[in-house]
């Protein structure tokens, strides 16, 4: 197990190291950083999992806390997926673009 996941931390580094040294370097080589580290997040988060097993309290805490940070994750991607290099959304659905803009204005007052 120790040998997959030091050859996928491996692989992910070798996918990304070479992007932060490309002038003109976009987000979308990030997919090539992403299926990696998922597998490496996953396999902590079983493990983790296994670990707290005997402990209810400490697994409703760390369910608690892994439930928050995906719901967290999913929430930033969504967000940051309304819009993108071209401006699409904003260009093509502009009321819809107004809507979500002044919903998120008045949610962060």
């Amino acid at each position: 197990m120790n040998w997959t996941l030091l050859c996928l931390l491996a692989a992910s580094l070798l996918g990304f190291a070479p992007v932060p040294f490309m002038l003109g370097s976009t987000m979308r080589y990030l997919c090539d950083l992403t299926p990696c580290l998922m597998i490496v997040a996953s396999v902590g988060f079983w493990q983790r999992a296994r670990d707290t097993a005997g402990r209810a309290g400490s697994r409703r805490m760390f369910g608690g806390i892994a439930g928050t940070l995906a719901a967290w994750s999913i929430i930033v991607g969504m967000l940051l997926s309304v819009t993108g290099y071209y401006q699409h959304f904003f260009h093509f659905h502009r009321h819809l673009f107004g809507r979500i803009s002044y919903w998120a204005h008045e949610f962060g007052e």
